[in-house]
Protein backbone atom coordinates (compact mmCIF):
# COMPACT_ATOMS: atom_id res chain seq x y z
CA UNK A 1 0.00 0.00 0.00
CA UNK A 2 2.68 2.54 1.00
CA UNK A 3 4.61 1.95 -2.24
CA UNK A 4 1.87 3.79 -4.14
CA UNK A 5 2.53 6.85 -1.95
CA UNK A 6 5.92 7.25 -3.68
CA UNK A 7 4.20 8.46 -6.85
CA UNK A 8 3.49 11.88 -5.29
CA UNK A 9 6.94 12.91 -4.03
CA UNK A 10 8.58 11.76 -7.27
CA UNK A 11 6.01 13.73 -9.26
CA UNK A 12 6.92 16.80 -7.19
CA UNK A 13 10.64 16.10 -7.68
CA UNK A 14 10.14 15.93 -11.46
CA UNK A 15 8.49 19.36 -11.26
CA UNK A 16 11.46 20.61 -9.22
CA UNK A 17 13.89 19.40 -11.90
CA UNK A 18 11.83 21.13 -14.63
CA UNK A 19 11.65 24.36 -12.60
CA UNK A 20 15.36 24.37 -11.79
CA UNK A 21 16.17 23.92 -15.49
CA UNK A 22 13.96 26.93 -16.30
CA UNK A 23 15.65 28.98 -13.57
CA UNK A 24 19.09 27.93 -14.81
CA UNK A 25 18.15 29.25 -18.26
CA UNK A 26 17.40 32.60 -16.59
CA UNK A 27 20.89 32.35 -15.06
CA UNK A 28 22.39 31.84 -18.56
CA UNK A 29 23.03 28.11 -17.94
CA UNK A 30 21.31 25.86 -20.47
CA UNK A 31 20.60 22.28 -19.42
CA UNK A 32 18.92 19.74 -21.69
CA UNK A 33 17.48 16.52 -20.31
CA UNK A 34 17.43 13.60 -22.74
CA UNK A 35 14.39 11.41 -22.13
CA UNK A 36 15.73 8.38 -24.03
CA UNK A 37 16.58 5.24 -22.10
CA UNK A 38 20.22 4.75 -21.33
CA UNK A 39 20.94 8.44 -20.79
CA UNK A 40 20.46 8.21 -17.02
CA UNK A 41 17.87 9.67 -14.68
CA UNK A 42 16.89 13.33 -14.87
CA UNK A 43 18.82 13.85 -11.64
CA UNK A 44 22.02 12.22 -12.92
CA UNK A 45 21.84 14.15 -16.21
CA UNK A 46 21.30 17.43 -14.33
CA UNK A 47 24.25 16.78 -11.99
CA UNK A 48 26.57 15.80 -14.87
CA UNK A 49 25.69 18.85 -16.94
CA UNK A 50 26.05 21.19 -13.97
CA UNK A 51 29.50 19.73 -13.28
CA UNK A 52 30.61 20.45 -16.88
CA UNK A 53 29.60 24.07 -16.24
CA UNK A 54 31.70 24.35 -13.08
CA UNK A 55 28.88 23.64 -10.61
CA UNK A 56 29.86 20.51 -8.68
CA UNK A 57 26.85 19.40 -6.63
CA UNK A 58 28.10 17.03 -3.93
CA UNK A 59 25.47 14.61 -2.70
CA UNK A 60 26.45 11.73 -0.43
CA UNK A 61 26.35 8.38 -2.25
CA UNK A 62 23.86 6.80 0.15
CA UNK A 63 21.36 9.57 -0.69
CA UNK A 64 21.81 8.87 -4.40
CA UNK A 65 21.34 5.14 -3.70
CA UNK A 66 18.17 5.88 -1.71
CA UNK A 67 16.92 8.09 -4.53
CA UNK A 68 17.51 5.29 -7.03
CA UNK A 69 15.87 2.58 -4.92
CA UNK A 70 12.71 4.56 -4.19
CA UNK A 71 12.57 5.78 -7.81
CA UNK A 72 12.66 2.19 -9.09
CA UNK A 73 10.19 1.12 -6.39
CA UNK A 74 7.87 3.91 -7.50
CA UNK A 75 8.26 2.88 -11.16
CA UNK A 76 7.39 -0.71 -10.30
CA UNK A 77 4.09 0.48 -8.83
CA UNK A 78 3.29 3.07 -11.51
CA UNK A 79 4.15 0.78 -14.44
CA UNK A 80 3.40 -2.61 -12.83
CA UNK A 81 6.97 -3.88 -13.14
CA UNK A 82 8.39 -6.98 -11.42
CA UNK A 83 10.33 -6.90 -8.16
CA UNK A 84 13.54 -7.65 -10.06
CA UNK A 85 13.57 -4.02 -11.26
CA UNK A 86 14.42 -2.74 -7.77
CA UNK A 87 15.92 -5.60 -5.69
CA UNK A 88 19.54 -4.69 -6.57
CA UNK A 89 18.91 -1.03 -5.71
CA UNK A 90 17.33 -2.10 -2.40
CA UNK A 91 20.35 -4.27 -1.53
CA UNK A 92 22.69 -1.37 -2.32
CA UNK A 93 20.69 0.99 -0.06
CA UNK A 94 20.56 -1.53 2.78
CA UNK A 95 24.39 -1.58 2.87
CA UNK A 96 24.20 2.08 3.98
CA UNK A 97 21.28 1.61 6.33
CA UNK A 98 23.34 2.85 9.30
CA UNK A 99 23.76 6.21 7.47
CA UNK A 100 20.06 6.31 6.64
CA UNK A 101 19.19 5.68 10.31
CA UNK A 102 21.68 8.34 11.41
CA UNK A 103 20.27 10.90 8.97
CA UNK A 104 16.61 10.01 9.55
CA UNK A 105 16.62 8.63 13.13
CA UNK A 106 12.85 8.88 13.63
CA UNK A 107 12.14 6.41 10.82
CA UNK A 108 13.72 3.14 12.05
CA UNK A 109 11.39 0.96 9.96
CA UNK A 110 12.61 2.25 6.60
CA UNK A 111 14.44 -0.24 4.36
CA UNK A 112 13.37 -3.26 6.40
CA UNK A 113 12.15 -5.33 3.44
CA UNK A 114 12.31 -4.99 -0.34
CA UNK A 115 8.79 -6.37 -0.81
CA UNK A 116 7.01 -4.59 2.06
CA UNK A 117 7.13 -0.83 2.46
CA UNK A 118 6.30 1.04 5.63
CA UNK A 119 5.19 4.59 6.24
CA UNK A 120 8.78 5.23 7.38
CA UNK A 121 9.91 4.40 3.83
CA UNK A 122 7.58 7.06 2.49
CA UNK A 123 8.89 9.62 5.01
CA UNK A 124 12.54 8.78 4.28
CA UNK A 125 11.93 8.91 0.52
CA UNK A 126 10.27 12.32 0.77
CA UNK A 127 12.87 13.74 3.17
CA UNK A 128 15.69 12.46 0.96
CA UNK A 129 14.18 14.11 -2.14
CA UNK A 130 13.81 17.37 -0.21
CA UNK A 131 17.40 17.11 1.02
CA UNK A 132 18.73 16.50 -2.51
CA UNK A 133 16.69 19.46 -3.80
CA UNK A 134 18.12 21.71 -1.08
CA UNK A 135 21.69 20.65 -1.83
CA UNK A 136 21.23 21.35 -5.55
CA UNK A 137 19.61 24.73 -4.89
CA UNK A 138 22.23 25.91 -2.37
CA UNK A 139 25.11 24.83 -4.63
CA UNK A 140 23.65 26.67 -7.63
CA UNK A 141 22.96 29.81 -5.56
CA UNK A 142 26.66 30.09 -4.71
CA UNK A 143 27.64 29.96 -8.39
CA UNK A 144 25.19 32.46 -9.89
CA UNK A 145 26.94 35.33 -11.65
CA UNK A 146 24.41 38.11 -11.00
CA UNK A 147 26.54 40.75 -12.75
CA UNK A 148 26.64 38.71 -15.95
CA UNK A 149 22.90 38.10 -15.75
CA UNK A 150 22.25 41.80 -15.14
CA UNK A 151 24.33 42.84 -18.14
CA UNK A 152 22.31 40.47 -20.34
CA UNK A 153 19.16 42.52 -19.45
CA UNK A 154 16.96 39.47 -18.78
CA UNK A 155 13.41 39.43 -20.12
CA UNK A 156 11.99 38.71 -16.66
CA UNK A 157 12.90 42.27 -15.57
CA UNK A 158 10.24 44.66 -16.85
CA UNK A 159 12.41 47.59 -17.92
CA UNK A 160 9.43 49.60 -19.23
CA UNK A 161 7.85 49.38 -15.80
CA UNK A 162 11.09 50.42 -14.10
CA UNK A 163 11.37 53.51 -16.29
CA UNK A 164 7.68 54.38 -15.93
CA UNK A 165 7.57 54.03 -12.15
CA UNK A 166 11.02 55.19 -11.17
CA UNK A 167 11.74 57.73 -13.95
CA UNK A 168 15.23 59.07 -13.26
CA UNK A 169 15.63 58.11 -9.59
CA UNK A 170 18.47 55.60 -9.60
CA UNK A 171 17.94 54.30 -6.03
CA UNK A 172 14.27 53.53 -6.77
CA UNK A 173 15.35 51.56 -9.84
CA UNK A 174 17.89 49.64 -7.77
CA UNK A 175 15.24 48.91 -5.11
CA UNK A 176 12.80 47.79 -7.82
CA UNK A 177 15.32 45.35 -9.31
CA UNK A 178 16.20 44.03 -5.84
CA UNK A 179 12.51 43.40 -5.06
CA UNK A 180 11.89 41.60 -8.37
CA UNK A 181 14.84 39.26 -7.75
CA UNK A 182 13.92 38.73 -4.12
CA UNK A 183 10.33 37.80 -4.99
CA UNK A 184 11.37 35.61 -7.91
CA UNK A 185 14.36 33.79 -6.38
CA UNK A 186 14.39 34.57 -2.65
CA UNK A 187 17.78 36.29 -2.95
CA UNK A 188 18.44 39.83 -1.75
CA UNK A 189 21.14 41.47 -3.88
CA UNK A 190 23.40 44.37 -2.93
CA UNK A 191 23.05 47.78 -4.56
CA UNK A 192 26.18 47.09 -6.57
CA UNK A 193 24.79 43.88 -8.08
CA UNK A 194 21.39 45.49 -8.73
CA UNK A 195 23.10 48.30 -10.68
CA UNK A 196 24.35 45.76 -13.23
CA UNK A 197 20.71 45.21 -14.29
CA UNK A 198 20.25 48.89 -15.17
Amino acid sequence: MYASYLIYPYGAFDCFIQDIIKDLKDFLINIKIDKYKGKGTKLSQLLKQLKTRGIDVRIEQFKIDLFEYYRLRRNSVAHILPETTYINAFNKSVKSRHLVNKTYPNQPNALTSYDKMTFDDFVVCTANLKNISDIITRTIEKKINWKKIGKSHPSWINYKKINAICSSEKQKKIDFVRKVIEVRYGVKLSDELCKSFL
